[in-house]
């Protein structure tokens, strides 16, 4: 999560997603003004963005990578 530490103003929440052997190959990120993502919204997002990184993850895993 990134609290306005490089930016004044923006707030993020990030997590890899890997392939099949567990090699980081993306990101699911979410990011936008603080004035919007507060912090109950970003407790809210963080868990977002870990499950939707899980999930594709797994997609990609199944699929049998690119």
């Amino acid at each position: 999560m990134n609290n306005e530490e490089r930016l004044v103003g923006v707030r993020s929440a990030a997590a890899p997603v890997h392939d099949q052997t567990g090699y980081g190959i993306a990101s699911a990120v979410v990011q936008g003004p603080t004035v919007r993502l507060g912090d109950d919204r970003m407790d809210d997002l963080v868990g977002a963005v870990a499950v939707t990184a899980r999930e594709l993850s797994s997609l990609h895993r199944t699929s049998g990578g690119g």
